[in-house]
């Protein structure tokens, strides 16, 4: 079987070439040989050639068509009734002669069964692959039916020669038949890709419908290469990059200039940038499309093709086709498309100047209603000057502002209505040295919008020669917002000048009052008791005065949470008693205890009690030298809760009542105030739900009152207070890093005083290098110090010792500074402010070292109380 298997190999291989030979060779030795096959068998015995004149007629008509197809041209036979008629000819003639051969009356049989596999076959190797089998079967069947030495007898033999001559010539003619089908095919083809061509160039050249031809030609390139979908782009360039739109599709007529994200098409990006087709034959095995696979396969887009539109070297489009097949778009089919864009180039770029000139017209021909009405509805004074300085053309604001009609400004002269601005003669020489445009102050002539401040952009006209246009914006509001910036920039710099000083005074009183408490501590007779605690006392209140400059001239970005107002509202209190006191102001409070909490920004809020507050206490003082302020809190029926700010101050006339929120509105003498300090108010309490209301009768007082919704979650609780102290642990390692001498000696004796083993570091540098070669059960860092801070140290210890993440407590004297506060957010270690009192240090030594751990609440508790103390 191998061997037969290496034959067949070979003669596969060999008279396959055959197809190679010109055709009238090919024909010839084909001819020739099955001539001489079936010469073969009358040789053998299998033909009676002496005996039957009909077997010698047939051989003699063949050996004729030999001579006959040896001698006429190529050109007479190729597709010729001649050559028709021939081959019919040379099928009867084998038949008949195979039929008299037919000695085992089985031969015509398998003769029949080759003609028919020869029909059938696609090429010349299953020709020669189907002849040898059959050759092979005969044989069997012969040596079934006889003997088996019969089978190489030279009459069987002489048949395999046959077989393979009958099959070859046969084959090619039926192989040449299927090859001038297919070539007719594709004439006929082409013919009407042709047709195609030219009805799309009609399409072209008779219609100026942009839409309508782009459709056309989608439309016939789909017929064409049997595409699903066929879609033509129009690419355009905006601010150096591609955009496109899908102008037509074949599968949507209605489809216009739907814009194209091309991040979701990369293929149509690589053909616009390198300017040639981009074929995919079978998308799932694509890198291009793989992040867009999943919709491909979902439309059943098997197969992509991209084809640039080219005009001048520039893409203004492409052909985007896309096909559910699995295979190649062919060759032929590329042309035709390359065929069409190429048609479509010129078309495409003629629409689009026909559309941007008609958009064009359009835009011109809108140009002056719209300039009339943007002339008309500016804001700004417009007016057009003759060479002489009278208007020739004013807008509205003119009317407007200057308080006259149109008929009375025209042919006006210019100082008649504006004021402050340079001669005539002056502008029209600015105008003429410098072709940018001059501006210059000015304000309304009497008669006009009295007080507006205004600044005039004069500009040369070219049209009369001489002319000017006059261009004046009002600036009132904005020269008066300067003016405020000015001052607001002023306290500004106060307050960062308050705050430092602030916030050096924190360490030193720090010392003072942690010394003070560790000698009453130390006076168990108590002798010195009574005057260290007056010490204790006036540092107290220099620590809360410290805290509340802090807070005011730091407040810090607004962050909404639950808060207390009746805090709030001590701390306001607490900034302002040095002006009360100072205005003898009595001060009268109604506070209502376990008041519910409001989702309100602490400082936010401050501002508003502090501006309500001001504004009481100097009507009060400018009347009659003293008064009384009234503040009050209380919880209404509709569940709000209400803070009032009253007075027995003059009260509010009822004509200025409706005024007093708007911006600007004032009625205290230049320089008392901005105006903005309620509107301010209005706008921070109506930004958080609720509402202000003013209750003012003239001669008896004023009432404001804030209105805002109850926190839902904290609604039906109170004010939380501080957890009592829990046992100091002792016996633990604890790190105390400071910048201040001071500060480590007053940590060291108290630590040590409660049976802690104490280590110190001056920098964070220290620091880290000690908690690296020692493990400590807790680390007490001031946050700001130089070189690393607390909260620099606090990263580098985590990422050596994670598991210290709980073990740190921070010390810092602002607690609004950003990085303080963002740190703070985010981490549950507690974070005291300077100066901090020892019996809080032990507490928060005892919780966090877990000796008597508090509740979560308890937590939530402190760390509110640390960050608003």
């Amino acid at each position: 079987m191998t061997i037969l298997s290496e034959v067949l190999d070979y003669s596969s291989e060999k008279l396959g070439r055959i197809e190679e030979l010109p055709r009238k060779r090919a024909l010839l030795l084909l001819r020739w040989t099955l001539f001489v096959c079936l010469m073969g068998l009358g040789v053998a015995g299998q033909l009676d050639l002496s005996d039957s004149v009909f077997v010698d007629l047939a051989l003699g008509i063949f050996l004729a068509g030999n001579v006959l197809v040896t001698l006429l041209p190529d050109a007479s036979l190729r597709a010729s009734p001649l050559e028709f008629s021939l081959s019919l000819l040379d099928t009867a003639i084998v038949s008949y002669l195979v039929f008299q051969a037919d000695v085992s009356g089985i031969l015509c049989l398998f003769f029949f069964i080759l003609l028919i596999v020869t029909a059938a076959s696609n090429r010349m190797t299953q020709v020669i692959l189907g002849s040898a089998v059959l050759s092979a079967l005969y044989l069997l069947f012969c040596g079934i039916k006889g003997a088996e030495a019969a089978i190489f007898t030279v009459q069987h033999l002489m048949v395999l020669p046959l077989f393979y001559a009958t099959a070859l010539y046969f084959g090619y003619q039926v192989l040449q038949i299927r090859e001038r089908q297919v070539q007719v095919q594709g004439v006929m083809k082409e013919r009407h890709e042709l047709k195609l061509i030219l009805s799309i160039l009609e399409s072209i050249t008779s219609s100026l419908d942009f839409h309508t031809v782009m459709f056309k030609i989608a439309s016939r390139i789909a017929e064409v290469v049997s595409a699903i979908r066929c879609s033509i782009l129009l690419v355009e360039k905006e601010d150096g990059q591609d955009r496109a739109f899908v102008v037509a599709a074949n599968d949507d007529q209605k489809l216009k200039m739907l814009p194209v994200d091309l991040i979701k098409y990369p293929e149509v990006v690589a053909a616009i940038q390198q300017k040639k087709p981009v074929i995919i034959e079978d998308v799932e095995t694509n890198d291009l499309v793989k992040p867009h696979l999943e919709e491909l396969l979902r439309l059943n887009f098997r197969s992509l093709l991209v084809l640039p539109i080219v005009y001048q070297e520039t893409v203004i489009g492409t052909l985007f086709l896309r096909a559910s097949r699995k295979r190649s778009f062919t060759q032929d089919e590329l042309k035709f498309c390359r065929v069409v864009a190429h048609a479509a180039a010129s078309a495409i770029k003629n629409s689009m100047l026909y559309r941007q000139l008609e958009e064009h017209a359009t835009e011109l021909e809108q140009t002056g209603d719209r300039i009339r009405v943007l002339f008309d509805n500016s804001p700004d004074l417009i007016l057009q000057l003759e060479p002489e300085g009278l208007v020739r053309e004013a807008n509205r604001t003119v009317e407007r502002l200057s308080g006259m009609p149109r008929s009375e400004i025209l042919s006006r002269p210019v100082g008649r209505i504006l004021r402050g601005l340079p001669p005539l003669d002056a502008l029209q020489s600015r105008t003429r040295e410098s072709a940018s445009p001059a501006h210059y102050p000015a304000t309304l002539a009497p008669g006009g919008t009295p007080g507006r401040d205004l600044v005039v952009t004069v500009a040369p006209l070219s049209d009369p020669p001489a002319s000017l246009l006059l261009i004046g914006r009002d600036v009132t509001e904005q020269n008066q917002a300067t003016a405020l910036l000015q001052q607001s920039e002023k306290l500004s710099s106060i307050g960062e000048i308050v705050a430092g000083v602030a916030h050096e005074l924190n360490n030193p009183l720090s010392g003072v009052l942690g010394f003070s408490q560790l000698l009453i501590q130390k006076d168990a007779e108590g002798k010195f008791r009574h005057d260290i605690e007056r010490i204790v006392d006036c540092a107290g209140h220099c620590q809360k005065i410290v805290q509340n400059l802090l807070s005011f001239a730091r407040p810090g970005n607004p962050e909404r949470k639950p808060v207390g107002l009746n805090g709030i509202l001590e701390k306001t209190l607490d900034l302002l008693e040095s002006s009360l006191h100072a205005d003898n102001i009595e001060v009268e409070k109604e506070i209502t205890p376990n008041l519910p909490y409001v989702l309100a920004d602490f400082h936010q809020m401050q501002q508003v009690l502090t501006n309500l507050i001001n504004n009481a206490l100097q009507a009060m003082s400018t009347e009659r030298g003293s008064g009384k302020l009234r503040l009050r809190t209380r919880t209404k029926e509709d569940g709000r809760v209400a803070v009032e700010v009253g007075d027995n101050g003059p009260g509010i006339p009822p004509d200025i009542l409706p005024r007093i929120f708007d911006p600007f509105f004032s009625t205290k003498k230049q320089g008392g105030g901005t105006g903005l300090g309620l509107s301010v108010s209005f706008g921070i309490v109506r930004d958080h739900g609720g509402e202000i209301q003013v209750r003012s009768h003239v001669g008896i007082g004023t009432t404001f009152s804030i209105l805002l919704p109850a926190y839902k979650a904290q609604s039906d609780s109170a004010e939380k207070e501080l957890p009592g102290s829990a046992s100091v642990a002792e016996g633990k390692e604890i790190l105390v890093v400071d910048d201040e001498e001071m500060i480590v000696e007053l940590y060291l004796q108290l630590l040590q005083a409660l049976g802690h083993s104490i280590d110190t570091a001056s920098t964070g540098v220290e620091a880290l290098r000690k908690i690296q070669g020692r493990d400590y059960d807790l680390v007490i860092t001031d946050i700001k110090m130089p070189k690393m801070s607390g909260i620099q140290l606090y990263e580098k210890t985590l990422e050596i010792k994670p598991e210290m993440k709980r073990r740190f407590i921070f010390i810092t004297g602002d607690m609004n500074s950003l990085t303080s506060q963002q740190f703070s957010t985010v981490t549950d270690n507690p974070c005291l402010l300077k100066p901090v009192s020892i019996d809080k240090i032990e507490t928060t030594i005892s919780q966090l070292l877990g000796q008597s751990k508090p509740s979560r609440a308890e937590d939530d508790s402190l760390n509110r109380s640390t960050a608003s103390s």
